[in-house]
């Protein structure tokens, strides 16, 4: 694994996520149960999307060949609540919300997005070689 290239294709993810996430959060009010549930369909949908097309620009240079995919996916995974901790521990305790971030992590919704972080890669990566094997 070429950890500093796997490193930068983790943030690039994560900015990535968060600023589509921010804007389906802008561009939907989840004032009404459904539109809370659209809004948390299309949270996951860009995960699995970003996160695939990450994984895909990593494992086809050569210097992502012989990572495996679990492996990048446990550093998206860490990377991604690293990130997480760092810009939003000191906004959320400026106003006392730290519970907030707290209930995120054990919530089912963060569950789910850990899985498919971890699995959309390993996914990517077989298919790639099952791919090449084919040619």
């Amino acid at each position: 694994m070429c950890l500093k290239r796997a490193i930068l294709t983790s943030i690039v993810l994560w900015v990535g996520i968060f600023l589509l996430s921010l804007l389906v959060a802008l561009l939907i009010r989840p004032e009404l149960y459904t539109e809370y549930l659209m809004a948390r369909g299309l949270g996951l949908s860009i995960l699995v999307i970003l996160t695939s097309i990450a994984s895909w620009s990593y494992f086809t240079k050569p210097s992502g060949r012989g990572t495996g995919g679990l492996q990048l996916g446990i550093l998206f995974l860490v990377m991604g609540i690293v990130l997480d901790l760092i810009i939003f521990i000191p906004y959320l305790s400026r106003y006392n919300e730290l519970e907030q971030l707290r209930s995120y992590y054990v919530s089912s919704e963060f569950l789910l997005a850990a899985l498919f972080t971890l699995l959309v890669p390993f996914i990517v990566k077989t298919h790639l070689e099952r791919s090449s094997n084919e040619h």
